[in-house]
């Protein structure tokens, strides 16, 4: 419930005392290379490199909310706890906070978050089989199926000829 969140505020710890030392990024992979993993999953890796998530957060709303997350953790699990302490009336929880920190785990122009804020010069990895558009008016259905606070990311390409790209998410709107 707590170990995962335990290493990886320890990662972010060592950027937050020591930002120019950077020995964190080295974490970095093991999140940014596994997106489709849940951000609690403790697997001798991931867990380092969730410190992305407390950087993002401290970034974004305040390092506080680290310290808050882990008195909340007192009552309840570490999921939990940040949804609860990121629930304010702007913040909104995960349901708002977690689309922004995969933007940003994304890493590269325009979102190039960490880039900017640390020097991490890592983005998260596209999906292997994403789908090209090899003619005008193509259409391509995506499949999810990922485990909660997971992510996939996919590089399209496209013909020369396309003038415009349209994306409608069913999940979200119930197509």
């Amino acid at each position: 419930k707590y170990r995962w969140w335990g290493e990886a505020t320890a990662q972010w710890t060592m950027d937050h005392v020591y930002p120019d030392a950077n020995g964190e990024h080295g974490s970095a992979r093991h999140f940014l290379d596994t997106p489709e993993s849940s951000l609690d999953l403790f697997n001798d890796g991931h867990e380092y490199g969730a410190y992305l998530f407390a950087q993002f957060l401290a970034k974004e709303m305040s390092p506080a909310v680290i310290t808050n997350s882990w008195e909340e953790a007192t009552r309840t699990d570490a999921v939990t706890a940040l949804d609860r302490v990121t629930s304010g009336s702007s913040s909104g929880g995960f349901a708002k906070i977690w689309p922004k920190f995969v933007l940003s785990a994304w890493n590269r122009e325009p979102a190039d978050s960490y880039r900017e804020w640390d020097g991490l010069a890592a983005g998260a990895k596209p999906a292997a089989n994403a789908p090209g558009f090899d003619s005008v008016d193509s259409y391509k259905q995506l499949r999810t199926g990922l485990p909660r606070l997971s992510a996939r990311y996919y590089r399209f390409t496209t013909p020369r000829t396309a003038r415009s790209i349209a994306f409608f998410n069913g999940m979200k709107y119930r197509l």
